[in-house]
């Protein structure tokens, strides 16, 4: 980890303080925020997700933070989230904007004089142009992945089929839109949140 002796550097716990609160402030109607968002059944994590009309995905690196996973998050996110959004303390910011795409987002967190962190957008998400049904289908638990085949291709899945299988029949017959919504409609069920929460 990174030491940094700044006496105003920002943790990553005040940046997810302040961050969720304003997502949850700004949020439409019946969308949740979600922490620590697996990707492809816990083989990878976002730090929070705003789930919605959008996916969204947000990324926080602190001031104690370094890049070395940031371009393998990058990776991994890129084919799920609607919009992508790096949130950094400013001994981050710049580095941090040139590891990532132009679509993706940038939020700075900074210390005020009264020692209260404020969040500034310096670069608005734009939409993402990787998205993949395969990819978005990797948020969804096997059993999930069964009910997305028999509600949105109008098969049954195979039983003995992997997860791997049913991501890539979904990604080969669902659209887009279409996937992402029915993943949404999961991701908000209180009742999944509260296993999922389990399983973390």
């Amino acid at each position: 980890m990174h030491i940094c002796s700044n006496a105003t550097a920002i943790t990553e716990a005040e940046i997810r303080e302040a961050l969720r609160h304003h997502l949850i402030s700004g949020a439409e109607d019946g969308a949740v925020v979600r922490d620590e968002l697996s990707i492809n059944y816990l083989a990878e994590r976002v730090d929070i997700a705003r789930i919605g009309s959008r996916l969204e995905g947000y990324e926080i690196k602190s001031d104690f933070d370094r890049l070395d996973r940031l371009g393998g998050q990058v990776t991994a996110f890129g084919g799920v989230f609607d919009q992508l959004t790096l949130v950094t303390g400013p001994n981050l910011a710049t580095p941090g904007a040139r590891a990532v795409p132009a679509w993706w987002g940038l939020i700075v967190a900074a210390r005020d004089m009264t020692g209260l962190v404020s969040l500034t957008c310096v670069r608005q998400p734009q939409q993402n142009p990787l998205q993949a049904s395969t990819k978005i289908a990797g948020l969804l638990w096997r059993e999930e992945l069964a009910l997305a085949c028999e509600t949105l291709v109008g098969k049954s899945a195979p039983k003995r089929a992997s997860r791997a299988q049913l991501c890539e029949r979904l990604g080969r017959t669902v659209s887009v839109p279409a996937l992402r919504d029915f993943v949404a409609s999961r991701l908000v069920d209180q009742d999944r949140a509260a296993l999922y929460r389990q399983a973390s």
